[in-house]
């Protein structure tokens, strides 16, 4: 995360051109980085310009994994949202990034996963839509017992209510938290 601070603190603090100069340097500083294949594939047939999107894990899923899947994540994220709210991005339209600006942004992206059929620059060969549990808790990591069997959103729903409605077609297999008073999430 040091190398998003110093791009940062040289001017490119949105994340667009955060993103672009990454792609301008290559993955080199970033050990795990790597762009999806696909991803590159459609843009450099339809929109070479816009090549650089292919090294934003969120680019990706909201417009190239065509495989089914399933999201967890918290809004209030502990171990991301801080990174992003130091990092010091501007968010158009909102300012600076903070903590709740994350956890807006990021309710209102994974609430849209559910369209990506019709909005996804691969949405045709999307057979399946992704199903998403989304509360506002905190952990970063959830496959402790308590943290996937007791949190629940809206009085009851869990996240294995969410997949087995995904699996068996029926629904909701969007689920996400509003606010905190909308979900029950263990210390």
């Amino acid at each position: 995360m040091f190398f998003l601070f110093v791009i940062c603190d040289a001017g490119a603090c949105d994340y667009l051109t955060y993103r672009n100069a990454v792609d301008q340097l290559g993955v080199a500083p970033f050990i795990s980085m790597q762009k999806d294949e696909s991803c590159v594939s459609w843009h450099t047939a339809n929109a070479p310009t816009t090549k650089s999107a292919c090294n934003d894990p969120g680019h990706v899923i909201r417009n190239h994994v065509t495989t089914p899947f399933l999201i967890r994540m918290g809004l209030t994220d502990e171990s991301l949202s801080p990174q992003l709210v130091a990092a010091g991005f501007t968010v158009p339209d909102a300012g600076l990034m903070t903590p709740a600006t994350f956890a807006r942004l990021i309710q209102q992206q994974l609430r849209a996963l559910g369209t990506l059929q019709t909005t996804a620059e691969e949405g045709s060969a999307i057979a399946t839509a992704p199903a998403v549990f989304a509360p506002t808790c905190k952990h970063h990591e959830t496959l402790t017992e308590a943290l996937v069997y007791q949190v629940e959103i809206d009085a009851g729903m869990k996240l294995l209510d969410v997949a087995q409605n995904w699996f068996t077609g029926g629904s909701p297999t969007v689920v996400v938290a509003n606010s905190p008073a909308d979900n029950f999430c263990p210390p």
